[in-house]
């Protein structure tokens, strides 16, 4: 498992595009569930992630590029159930 937590990080890392990393991180991570995520899109959001047994978006905590936090609870099919604070 190291050996691909290092991979990742050097794909992260290197000066390939966002298509190539994707391309290049789909392939070593290839039949393992992605569980968790934790970064920043191309807005300005950073969240943290958690994802259920087959790699479905359950919760989402996001603070957004105005610096408004919210969290997000979603069904298996990806629409928000819940949110905090509630729209």
């Amino acid at each position: 498992m190291s050996e691909l937590i290092e991979k990742d990080e050097e794909i992260q890392n290197s000066n390939l595009s966002e298509d190539e990393k994707e391309k290049e991180l789909n392939a070593i991570w290839e039949g393992n569930t992605h569980r968790a995520f934790m970064g920043k899109n191309t807005k300005g959001e950073v969240s943290v992630q958690l994802f259920d047994s087959k790699g479905t978006p359950r919760i989402r905590m996001v603070v957004d590029e105005k610096d408004i936090p919210r969290m997000e609870f979603l069904d298996s099919q990806g629409k928000v159930t819940y949110r905090l604070p509630p729209e």
